[in-house]
């Protein structure tokens, strides 16, 4: 694989992917978009709607591991977190701890970029109150255990791969979810949300990251 590190607006860094052409995270903010679209409008929102209930967080796209440590540094109860990512990055290119701003961090960085991927997986102590596994595995033939209360679904825009966001995809995605659970995404495309709203999706439009994108999307699952 390919990859190049580069410089976001923020300070942060990512990786363009060459075969691609397209970056894991934006260009004019990595850590400024996973904070709002992830943490505020997803991890934040359940704190909120379930304060003191275990959660149970998949991410589609696990990429560098930015979501994973952005969710551990701000979690306020128990987390177990699944990546998912069909083609794991070396973890020599993971985002470190200092790029985040929170050094006292870096012991669990390190146990977050080695941590195993592994079939079957199995979930591992990062934290008192965060638990890791990671699948190598495409979306199409992952099952959940146990069920999502949130999803994180971070993979490649639709124009680089257009079946993670298909109608089959999303149906798929509906059974690893619990009722009423949360899926927060950086894409507001209109094709995408119509189909979303079409399968029953309660969905809502909300600001994107200040200097990103208008808009971004969270849904409910039917």
């Amino acid at each position: 694989m390919n990859l190049q590190r580069i410089e976001t607006a923020d300070g942060s860094s990512t990786l363009r992917h060459a075969q691609l052409g397209e970056t894991y995270h934006s260009t004019k903010g990595a850590r400024s978009e996973s904070l709002h679209v992830y943490i505020k409008t997803g991890l934040e929102f359940m704190h909120e709607q379930n304060p003191n209930r275990t959660l149970h967080i998949l991410e589609i796209g696990y990429g560098t591991g930015m979501n994973a440590q952005l969710t551990l540094i701000h979690a306020r109860q128990p987390i177990f977190y699944t990546g998912i990512e069909p083609v794991p990055i070396p973890k020599e290119e993971y985002i470190t701890s200092e790029e985040l701003y929170d050094p006292k961090w870096h012991s669990q960085q390190r146990q977050i970029a080695t941590t195993p991927w592994e079939i079957p997986p199995r979930f591992h102590q990062i934290h008192e109150h965060f638990h890791l596994k990671k699948q190598p595995c495409a979306l199409m033939d992952f099952c959940a255990e146990p069920l999502a209360d949130l999803v994180y679904f971070d993979a490649f825009a639709p124009k680089y791969q257009p079946e993670l966001w298909s109608a089959q995809t999303w149906n798929h995605l509906h059974t690893l979810m619990k009722p009423k659970a949360v899926m927060v995404t950086y894409c507001a495309q209109g094709a995408f949300r119509r189909m979303l709203v079409q399968n029953g999706w309660m969905v809502q439009r909300l600001p994107g990251p200040k200097g990103h994108k208008l808009e971004m999307i969270r849904a409910f699952r039917p």
